[in-house]
């Protein structure tokens, strides 16, 4: 579907292998005709660190669009929160990124922090419940 802006794939327990076929057909250079795609959303599926790097890279594709990502409930520690804060600096226009319920410490949220610095979109940044 070319035009679908939103796709809610929460709690399937996707896990990052399943993830890894997600970010593959959001970020794959001959699949990438949907260009609408704004909203994603992967809360709770027991992603892991290495998810997060792997949707963090997909997103980093010039083609892709999203501008609004919920990763909520997913053990991503502080790795996985370094991995897709690094989007916005590599450019993503992030506008409400939810990280709640992400169980990271200090050095995420200081990696949060230089993001919200640079990023001239971030209007909402959900880390509710940050740590279990």
């Amino acid at each position: 579907n070319a035009s679908i802006t939103e796709l809610d794939v929460s709690g399937n327990n996707l896990e990052d292998s399943g993830l890894r076929l997600i970010a593959a057909g959001i970020a794959d250079s001959n699949l990438c005709h949907n260009t609408t795609l704004r909203r994603l959303s992967v809360a709770d599926n027991g992603i892991s660190p290495d998810g997060a790097l792997t949707l963090s890279l997909a997103l980093k594709v010039r083609a892709v669009r999203v501008v609004n990502i919920d990763v909520s409930a997913n053990p991503l520690y502080d790795t996985g929160i370094t991995h897709m804060f690094d989007a916005v600096f590599m450019g993503t226009p992030f506008v409400s990124v939810c990280v709640a319920d992400c169980q990271f410490g200090l050095p995420g949220v200081v990696k949060m922090a230089e993001a919200v610095a640079v990023s001239e979109t971030l209007k909402v940044l959900d880390v509710s419940n940050r740590y279990k």
